[in-house]
């Protein structure tokens, strides 16, 4: 589906800057929100989040005057090749890329190719922003001064007068080869270069906290102060910066604020996941924030098979009645945020990053963006008013349904929710490896789920986890039977939807079978006792899924299919995975207690 309704983004609010003692900040954003009815969040940014190592995605989010209709104001380009890599390095030293040589050409070429993406977005009335990883540096320049650019382990450091002094001049010649730009996107976690082939990339996070206060140091005299440009500072590390409000604290309590400072902090405590908390460190200290928020949920079939979580993500997750009480944390009351509605009205609180497309690696590849769209669609529209509801925005977008359709499509995308949240996660034994399924493959209880498999059966709760899998097919079924009631004239997109959702009804078959085959191959192995039985009808029921679920493929005349996962463990940065373990080789495991016994 295409963008349902064309949006005038509104003009920015007056920034505020907030000079308040840390506690009374605290206690604003708890009890204090008086949001202002129709008001836009002051920045509304997006991005599509490039696959590392593979072409463009090929999306309608990468088209300016797209990201415009929805409202957004700001759009990020992060196609891996960040700004840093198109500058020459000459007036520090020209050796590093030599007049004539290749490498010179390509950065130039670069350079030329961010033009023309600055001037695309900025035609369209957006500010123009980059993802930048830090740090980014040419292979040459590391070759030539790696000596003096690491601390006593060997690792690049702020520690360095020499990489201090190197990173300042390389965001000073950023802004004075892209005057135009409005600021950068800064990431201190993963650093890909798959996609920069003259350089070379690592994490300056050596020391902790005192890293990124140094690198932040850098950033504002350069970024804020010299230049005048908006910097937005992923708090997404690996360390307590995702989540710690102390070290969060230490970090940001050791930085001015600034109208041009945003950190960037994930709605969720870890990754994109459900049954993990709401990020605790939102809504507290001194500094603007803006909400990062995933559309296309790489854990979940990626736009594949349906999956809407903006009900959550606005509303509070219906888990967050469990895992709040079952699983007590050190920050559980630290601001009784649950929610972007509770940070609604807050000072701190500025806006959302929405990548409304990508995440993680590979597939699956979905053949339509239906069912991201309706993700994008409602946090744009919301990010709009954020004092409306999540239903009322949902409804405005699908307004041009008739009212029984709209109905049952509302119905649907509610059901596929908890489809997912049964037949992925578990609220019977929260799950530690929520990355059991990743990319385009699916892990077992042989490795991936190895752990939690041992702890379900210790606890005695084989029955009752897989009793959550066989709900979780119930409601996929049910997805299948309220389609019937959504009324699509376009052929395509009725195919499309039909077919994701028959993709995901065998998908969660592989998922309830084998997991069945294996709690149940492990509970027999500690009893002594094997439910024949069960075992070989799951293991049969596995089977002939598998050979349903591999046919799919086959049918794909139309073009309406996305690719599929593979039944097998997710191998390091391997697209065909690790066909030892996984889905398929767990049910395989077992076999040999069915075979014993014929």
């Amino acid at each position: 589906m295409y963008v349902s309704e064309m949006l005038r983004f509104s003009r920015l609010s007056i920034i505020l800057t907030v000079f308040l003692d840390y506690w009374n900040t605290i206690t604003s954003t708890v009890t204090n929100h008086q949001p202002e009815k129709g008001v836009p969040l002051e920045l509304r940014v997006n991005l599509v989040h490039k696959n590392p190592g593979e072409g463009p995605t090929q999306t309608k989010y990468s088209d300016p005057r797209v990201v415009k209709s929805l409202g957004y104001n700001v759009m990020v380009k992060h196609d891996g090749q960040p700004p840093s890599a198109a500058i020459t390095w000459e007036t520090f030293d020209p050796a590093i890329f030599p007049a004539g040589s290749k490498s010179r050409q390509w950065v130039e070429d670069l350079a030329i190719v961010i033009d023309n993406d600055i001037q695309a977005i900025h035609n369209e009335g957006l500010k123009a922003m980059y993802w930048f990883d830090m740090f980014t540096l040419p292979k040459s320049l590391v070759e030539r001064y790696g000596d003096v650019i690491v601390d006593q382990s060997g690792k690049w450091s702020m520690d360095s007068k020499q990489m201090y002094n190197i990173t300042v001049y390389m965001l000073n010649a950023v802004f004075e080869r892209f005057p135009a730009l409005d600021g950068l996107l800064v990431r201190t976690g993963e650093i890909y270069t798959f996609d920069v082939p003259y350089h070379v990339g690592a994490s300056p996070i050596t020391d902790g906290y005192k890293s990124h206060i140094k690198l932040l140091k850098a950033l504002e005299e350069t970024v804020i102060k010299r230049h005048n440009k908006l910097l937005l500072y992923r708090t997404w590390s690996f360390d307590g910066f995702i989540n710690d409000p102390e070290y969060y604290l230490n970090v940001t309590n050791e930085i001015q604020p600034h109208p041009n400072l945003y950190f960037v902090i994930k709605h969720t405590e870890a990754d994109f996941w459900r049954t993990v908390k709401f990020n605790p460190t939102l809504g507290i200290g001194k500094h603007q924030s803006l909400v990062e928020i995933q559309c296309q949920r790489e854990y979940e079939g990626k736009g594949a098979t349906p999956q809407y979580v903006m009900h959550g993500v606005i509303d509070g997750f219906e888990e967050y009645n469990t895992i709040y009480k079952k699983n007590p944390a050190k920050y559980d009351d630290y601001t009784g945020h649950r929610r972007l509605k509770d940070l609604v009205g807050s000072p701190l609180f500025k806006g959302i990053v929405t990548w409304s497309r990508g995440g993680g690696w590979n597939g699956p590849y979905p053949a339509d963006e239906f069912w991201i769209d309706m993700n994008v669609e409602v946090i744009a529209r919301w990010a709009l008013n954020p004092t409306i509801s999540e239903e009322d925005v949902f409804q405005q977008i699908y307004q041009y349904m008739e009212s029984g359709s709209m109905r049952a499509l509302r119905q649907l995308a509610l059901t596929a929710s908890r489809g997912v949240l049964l037949g992925h996660y578990s609220l019977i034994h929260q799950l530690s490896r929520l990355e059991w399924t990743r990319d385009s493959h699916i892990g077992g209880m042989d490795l991936a789920l190895a752990k939690e498999a041992a702890q379900i059966v210790d606890a005695e709760q084989v029955d009752a986890a897989l009793k959550e899998k066989e709900e979780a097919l119930r409601l996929w079924d049910e997805v299948e039977r309220l389609a019937h009631d959504v009324k699509v004239s376009d052929t395509r997109l009725r195919n499309f939807m039909d077919s994701s959702i028959n993709y995901a009804q065998l998908y969660y078959r592989l998922i309830a079978t084998s997991w069945t085959v294996g709690l149940l191959g492990l509970k027999g192995n500690q009893t002594g006792v094997f439910e024949i039985e069960r075992i070989k009808s799951a293991m049969n029921d596995y089977d002939a899924t598998l050979i349903r679920y591999n046919e799919l493929s086959n049918r794909n005349q139309s073009g309406v299919l996305s690719s599929l996962y593979t039944p097998f463990d997710a191998g390091i940065f391997a697209p065909g995975g690790d066909a030892n373990t996984g889905a398929s080789p767990t049910v395989n495991q077992w076999r040999f207690v069915v075979k014993n016994e014929s």
